[in-house]
């Protein structure tokens, strides 16, 4: 289990669980997580080859040379 802790106060809220990890098939999280990760994968793809990924107005373009 990993956190990111990004503040004094997230770190002043975690506590150690009080029940045990709910054990599940391998079949049934392998499916989920194979599922999850293509998904994420597209989006990122998705992403990168979008107008939002376009630099346009950057530092080296405001000045004329």
């Amino acid at each position: 289990m990993q956190y990111c802790i990004k503040s004094q106060f997230a770190y002043t809220r975690l506590h150690e669980a009080e029940t045990e990890p709910t054990i599940v098939s391998y079949d049934e999280f392998n499916a989920k997580y194979n599922s999850r990760d293509v998904a994420a994968r597209q989006k990122m793809r998705d992403l990168v080859n979008s107008d939002a990924n376009k630099v346009t107005n950057v530092f080296s373009t405001l000045f004329e040379r």
